[in-house]
């Protein structure tokens, strides 16, 4: 469902070029929950603060895709 990459110590995940629609669904309704769900305000609430950190933003425009945008997405899927 993902790929995956090795950084140094890192192993980095992202989402697919081409995702199949049970995945979409199942990203969507998670996207939901992350407003409502005390669990995944924590998680973004400690995204915000790693994403915040020069040397992880470095690492992230050099190796993938650049810093999350913390944001609703339209799509999940490049």
């Amino acid at each position: 469902m993902v790929e995956a990459e090795r950084h140094q110590n890192w192993m980095i995940y992202r989402l697919p070029v081409k995702c199949p629609p049970e995945l979409e669904a199942n990203l969507k309704c998670l996207q939901d929950c992350c407003t409502t769900e005390a669990v995944f305000r924590g998680d973004l609430a400690k995204l915000q603060k790693v994403v915040s950190i020069r040397e992880v933003r470095e690492v992230l425009d050099q190796v993938c895709c650049g810093a999350p945008a913390l944001g609703k997405a339209k799509s999940f899927c490049r």
